[in-house]
């Protein structure tokens, strides 16, 4: 729309600058303007929540944000942010990305982020899960993984065709591959 304004401005030899002043309004209705603690000012897409906001910022920060305070008072994670509020992003080294942030987050950056951040949960949950499950075999045979490093570990696993222990974990702990192998 903006450019076929600009050229029906100019078509009716109307002044530039109200196609100017048209398009600086056009853009504080699309986007929001808010502040970081330190005063920087970040610009999202109307109805972006903290959630975005910290992932604008860092995505490590997006990852970890457990809570926030906009204008210095506790809000939701998943409330729509206002022109010139100051947001602080709360982190905890502990979270894990949610799932449900998909549901209210605009930003792309803040989508595809979530959605690395829950594949990668996902693979170390299962690999934490596949090296409880072989540990307990080993351990009813008598050895410990520990025993199978280094070259040892290297030519079993080629025999059963993995690539790595991480591999051969997370293929156990998701169930794509079995006791049996």
């Amino acid at each position: 729309t903006g450019l076929k304004d600009l050229v029906e401005i100019i078509e009716r030899n109307e002044n530039p600058e109200h196609f100017f002043e048209y398009t600086k309004l056009q853009m504080f209705q699309e986007n929001v303007f808010c502040f970081t603690p330190k005063g920087s000012v970040i610009k999202l897409p109307k109805d972006a929540t903290p959630i975005d906001f910290a992932y604008e910022l860092h995505t490590e920060l997006g990852n970890k944000a457990v809570a926030c305070r906009v204008n210095r008072k506790y809000a939701p994670l998943n409330i729509s942010l206002e022109n010139g509020q100051s947001i602080e992003i709360i982190t905890s080294d502990s979270q894990e990305v949610s799932p449900d942030w998909l549901n209210f987050v605009v930003t792309s950056k803040a989508r595809s982020s979530i959605r690395l951040a829950l594949r990668n949960q996902k693979i170390s949950k299962s690999r934490k899960a596949g090296k409880l499950m072989l540990e307990t075999e080993l351990k009813r045979g008598g050895v410990s993984l520990d025993q199978y490093r280094g070259n040892r570990m290297s030519r079993i696993l080629e025999m059963i065709g993995v690539k790595s222990l991480n591999e051969l974990l997370t293929d156990l702990g998701s169930g794509k591959k079995t006791g049996a192998l």
